[in-house]
């Protein structure tokens, strides 16, 4: 079994990203990686991801970076679903992410 993840996006990460963390937890295998949405998102789009994602994705409103029911939101993912990398693939998920703090023995990327 590989590293557990954890995928952070938001509306600011580029749309290859999306593929490319398929293949990412495709080649880590089932359970090994988990996706966070931040931002906000209608139900369409939510339908979209989850059928994508099937059931490791959660999802974490928030108006912008600067909102801190996201950090909260974020924080209580991160709590819910321990990882040993944590990876931000936007702007408003590294500034989440950073406010966040370090917890022992994880590394955010």
């Amino acid at each position: 079994m590989g590293i557990s993840t954890l995928y952070l996006i938001d509306p600011t990460t580029p749309p290859f990203a999306l593929r490319l963390l398929r293949l990412l937890t495709a080649a880590a295998g089932a359970g090994a990686a988990r996706l966070i949405v931040l931002g906000p998102m209608g139900e369409f789009r939510r339908q979209a991801v989850r059928k994508q994602w099937g059931e490791d994705v959660s999802f974490c409103h928030a108006a912008g970076w600067w909102d801190p029911n996201g950090w909260r939101a974020v924080r209580r993912a991160l709590v819910e679903h321990p990882a040993e990398v944590t990876q931000a693939w936007g702007i408003w998920g590294a500034a989440a992410l950073a406010t966040c703090g370090n917890r022992a023995g994880q590394r955010l990327l």
